[in-house]
Order: C-alpha cells, then sequence, then structure tokens
C-alpha cells in the first residue's frame, strides 16, 4: 500500500521536527499535544496514463500529506525537508496551498499533495 511506503519513507529518514506519522487516521488515542507535529499520509485517487495496444500502460499514485505543526516549528524548513526526500525518492507536488491556522489551538497545518507514475502490471492481459 503505498501509503504505508511514504510513512516508511518519511520515519526512516527521520527528519527532524517530525514527532509521529500517521496513515490514514489519526488515532483518537493520539495526545492531543501542541508540543508536537503530526504528519498524517493518505491515499489520492489513481489515474490511468500511457497508453500502448489499447491499454493503459502506467498508473499515477498519489499520496496527500497533512501536516499539523507543532507551536514551535519551523513550517519552510520542514515543509523543504519533506519536499527534498519526497523529490529525491521520485514523487512531484502537485498541490500545496496556504497554511490553515486552528483559532482554538493556534496550530498551523498544510497539506501537500505527491505524484508518482508507476508500470501497471499487465500480466493476464489479452
Amino acid at each position: 500500500m503505498i501509503v504505508i511506503q511514504v510513512a516508511e519513507l518519511i520515519e526512516e529518514a527521520k527528519i527532524e521536527g517530525i514527532n509521529n506519522v500517521y496513515t490514514n487516521n489519526i488515532p483518537a488515542s493520539a495526545p492531543d499535544d501542541k508540543s508536537v507535529t503530526d504528519l498524517r499520509i493518505t491515499e489520492l485517487p489513481e489515474i490511468d496514463d500511457d497508453a500502448g495496444s489499447d491499454q493503459t500502460t502506467t498508473i499515477t499514485k498519489g499520496v496527500s500529506i497533512d501536516i499539523f505543526y507543532s507551536t514551535d516549528a519551523d513550517p519552510d524548513d520542514l515543509e523543504s525537508r519533506i519536499l527534498n526526500l519526497m523529490m529525491n525518492n521520485g514523487w512531484f507536488r502537485t498541490y500545496s496551498p496556504g497554511h490553515t491556522l486552528d483559532p482554538e489551538t493556534m496550530q498551523l497545518s498544510k497539506t501537500m499533495h505527491f505524484t508518482q507514475k508507476f508500470n501497471r502490471n499487465l500480466k493476464g492481459i489479452a
């Protein structure tokens, strides 16, 4: 599953400032702690690309990375590190709107989308 692969990539990189990496959901049991930076990674819809002999030959897969910053985080530095890691591993950033501020916690958050093209397994196709 692509979400797990990306989570493992980020965890193995040990990016300073990222405290927790979650896939799909942040568990209800996770502490509501403004002093940590959490990432949530979810899947984006797959897109069939490139065709040959009336078959698509590649699939573009994507992930959404939601960043929930600690109140003392440096968002620019952290985003740069995530972007560099992803790009160095074949991912392209396709969406990155501005930051949002939670009025209750005063925590910044940001969403970034990344995509990567994969060859499709054509076994069993006549």
